[in-house]
């Protein structure tokens, strides 16, 4: 791709795009920079793979300082989630020379619009929301109350405890089926992100909505787990030498998506959880659409 101002423009804008929504709904962004930068950039596949590994890693990264600084990470769940991730980055990165890139896009397409035909079935039904298990009745009356006398330090400090409730509650409400759920999740985003570049983020979050994490927590905790898997699977393509363009694109895209993630976080504070959920469940039917376009190299639609 030819460096100019125009290019330059392009890129950088639709770079923030993809942040701002990849940090909104709790992805790496690499199911929405892999078609783009293939369909629309007609960048190699090869090329395609580490530029949205490397945007991935100052997405994340500048993501989940955000969310741990709002209080949305639930480290015992991101913990959880990364046991399996790196040994899945390493079986991928070995399994990119043995399987077409194209055919895994394809599975990945099809599991993430079984995933999110779930996700739209369960926010049609009454949402149970964890927040009513945790007996806060009392809260709720004490936010009514300070929001009329605009006590805002009290109003923080109380949605902070919510909060920590919200997570303790998240984690314990795991039991052996979802520990099953959640290894599986792990394992399977990490050979997405060393094979194809995905970083495994659709399927950490969607699973983490099934097992019923609050969906804020759900966004932060995996945004968290994924930095590591990120920065780990850019420095192993780098040892396998996959990449050999330029790294002027990678740095452009890494700068935009970590300005939208910014302006994702700041905004995903202000929309409710069960919103979030929504726009989540038609981005993965969407990005599910498009890797089973690539994979019957059927062109952007």
């Amino acid at each position: 791709m030819i460096i100019t101002i125009w290019s330059i423009l392009i890129f950088l804008s639709i770079s923030v795009a993809i942040g701002l929504v990849s940090s909104l709904i709790g992805i790496g962004g690499g199911v929405l920079i892999i078609p783009v930068l293939i369909l629309l950039f007609q960048f190699p596949i090869k090329d395609a793979i580490f530029i949205s590994l490397f945007a991935m890693m100052g997405l994340t990264i500048s993501a989940s300082i955000s969310y741990v600084q709002g209080k949305y990470v639930n480290y015992r769940l991101a913990i959880l989630y990364q046991s399996l991730s790196i040994p899945g980055v390493i079986l991928g990165g070995v399994l990119s020379s043995l399987i077409f890139e194209d055919i895994l896009a394809g599975i990945c397409g099809g599991v993430m619009i079984a995933i999110g035909i779930l996700l739209i079935r369960a926010s049609r039904k009454e949402k149970k929301s964890l927040e009513n298990k945790c007996n806060n009745s009392y809260i709720e009356k004490k936010e009514t109350d300070l929001e009329e006398k605009n006590q805002n330090k009290e109003l923080e400090k109380i949605s902070q405890i919510k909060q920590s409730i919200d997570s303790e509650k998240n984690y314990e409400k795991f039991g052996i089926d979802n520990l099953k759920v959640a290894s599986f999740s792990s394992l399977s985003g990490g050979i997405i992100s060393g094979l194809i570049g995905l970083g495994g983020g659709t399927i950490q979050t969607s699973s983490m909505h099934l097992c019923g994490v609050e969906p804020k927590t759900a966004v932060g905790t995996s945004e968290f787990s994924m930095s590591f898997t990120a920065v780990f699977a850019v420095f192993f393509h780098l040892f396998l030498g996959t990449f050999q363009g330029l790294l002027f694109w990678p740095i452009m895209m890494c700068i935009g998506t970590i300005i939208g993630a910014q302006i994702g976080v700041f905004t995903c504070k202000r929309i409710q959880g069960n919103s979030i959920q929504k726009i989540f469940s038609i981005i993965v039917l969407y990005s599910g659409v498009i890797m089973i376009l690539l994979l019957f190299d059927i062109g952007w639609v």
